[in-house]
């Protein structure tokens, strides 16, 4: 029931939530009268039986906790399809994608290939660019006689590149290209359409 102000009383678990709101609460800076009021208001009460922290999750059902920041586009892995239809996905596999820029990044050191992959898939995503082929190489050959099974550096870092959030921003996804066009040593990367 209401009182005769048209106001019902506050439960106890409201009237924890409206403590909590208000504490938070500070007056703006220059203001005279909302600096006296806060101070007199300031006076200390008796800390509540349960922890603040814990009061908060025990508090009304309606307070909600902040949403956490817009998540960014999943990490790609090569050959990963997802959210390419799929006709194009098997184009861009068999190579049959018309190559709209290419970058060969055979004997570039790793910060000069980070930057020029940095570059090409910015001005590509820029200039409406879909297909585009992005040759490492497949690294050293030495001591393959010794039995040297490794895979060459850039081959490596390419997809890790590809996977920070300045180009996986412009990226629907990469997957290892054609033997015509390189096959483990290269990379088709299909870019999202321009908006």
């Amino acid at each position: 029931m209401t009182g005769s102000s048209g106001k019902r009383p506050l439960s106890g678990k409201e009237q924890e939530l409206w403590k909590t709101v208000t504490d938070s609460v500070r007056p703006l800076p220059g203001n005279k009268e909302s600096e006296k009021k806060a101070s007199a208001e300031s006076e200390p009460e008796p800390k509540p039986e349960t922890p603040p922290a814990e009061s908060k999750t025990k508090s009304s059902p309606s307070f909600k906790e902040p949403s956490p920041p817009p998540s960014r586009p999943p990490e790609r892995e090569i050959g990963d399809t997802a959210g390419v239809d799929r006709r194009t996905a098997t184009r861009l596999r068999r190579g049959q994608l018309a190559i709209e820029g290419k970058l060969d990044l055979h004997g570039f050191k790793q910060p000069q290939a980070r930057r020029a992959l940095d570059t090409f898939i910015g001005k590509a995503a820029e200039d409406g660019r879909r297909c585009l082929l992005v040759i490492t190489g497949k690294g050293e050959r030495a001591g393959v006689e010794e039995g040297w099974r490794g895979s060459g550096v850039l081959r490596e870092a390419v997809p890790v590149w590809l996977n920070d959030p300045a180009n996986r921003d412009h990226i629907l996804s990469f997957c290892h290209a054609q033997p015509r066009d390189g096959g483990d040593g290269a990379l088709y990367v299909l870019l999202k359409r321009k908006r």
